[in-house]
């Protein structure tokens, strides 16, 4: 496994709880997601997950998905 990435990206669109766990339960369950932090409060998703399993650009595209849009700005914090 490689050394875990992590990125941090808004999400707009989310108005509820059962909006934001609905983002947090579809990146939980894609392979080589290994954290997430998704906040209601903040419009903001925090995510570790394996390079060599997912990409940034794929983890966006899971939100997306689901009907929300990100930022365009991803933000690598290591």
């Amino acid at each position: 496994m490689a050394l875990a990435q992590n990125i941090e990206f808004g999400i707009a669109g989310m108005s509820c709880t059962g909006c934001s766990g609905k983002v947090e339960k579809a990146l939980t369950e894609a392979a080589g997601i290994l954290e997430v932090d998704v906040s209601l409060e903040d419009a903001k998703a925090v995510i570790s997950f394996d390079p060599d399993q997912i990409s940034g650009n794929s983890v966006l595209k899971i939100v997306q998905d689901k009907g929300f849009e990100t930022s365009e700005k991803k933000k690598p914090l290591n």
